[in-house]
């Protein structure tokens, strides 16, 4: 900005733009179609949920209750003499996990199951957790982990919430949008 004194009382003040006008139309152009913001929260958010399968940890920092398949297979590992579990929660078939994915749109980012039937019902049984019972008959019947058959009159599956967005996350996010933003606005491209 440059102040000037123009004959008797007149001031003149000019600005050099140093390309602040081509940054602040970056910046309204990203305001009105911020996909570069979803796209980037997105994959943090698709980044931390699948982690979790890895960890075992709720976004609340709550580890799962571990499943009786893992629970068997880290007692039978340990009669070996290896204390590793021998299954993940969540993670027997992987199937979940793979179902995990991020939709971008010019306004808009999704991320979660894959949106078919068999992966939209495992997602919202584990997630919130559900109590299961028979259709048909007076009792569930289906293969144990130790492979014999189990007879029940229903089966309480815990919650194990994959989904959210925990302190790190908000932490990543806002790191990633500043990132964006600064690009957006910075003078001189």
């Amino acid at each position: 900005m440059a102040l000037r004194l123009v004959s008797g009382i007149r001031l003149e003040i000019s600005v050099a733009d140093g390309g602040l006008g081509a940054a602040l139309r970056r910046g309204i152009a990203l305001g009105q179609q911020p996909r570069d913001l979803m796209e980037a929260g997105a994959q943090i958010i698709e980044a931390s949920t699948k982690a979790r399968f890895e960890t075992g940890t709720g976004p609340d920092g709550i580890a799962w209750k571990p499943s009786q398949r893992q629970a068997r297979g880290v007692e039978k590992r340990r009669r070996k003499g290896t204390p590793k579990p021998a299954h993940k929660t969540l993670v027997d078939t992987g199937a979940l996990l793979r179902s995990i994915r991020s939709e971008v749109g010019d306004d808009t980012a999704t991320v979660g199951a894959d949106g078919t039937a068999t992966s939209s019902k495992y997602a919202a049984t584990h997630q919130f957790g559900a109590t299961i019972l028979p259709k048909k008959g007076e009792f569930l019947v289906f293969t144990g982990p130790d492979g014999g058959l189990v007879f029940a009159r229903s089966v309480t599956i815990p919650a194990r919430p994959f989904m959210g967005v925990d302190a790190q996350d908000r932490a990543d996010l806002i790191e990633a949008f500043t990132g964006v933003l600064e690009t957006a606005f910075r003078p001189g491209d």
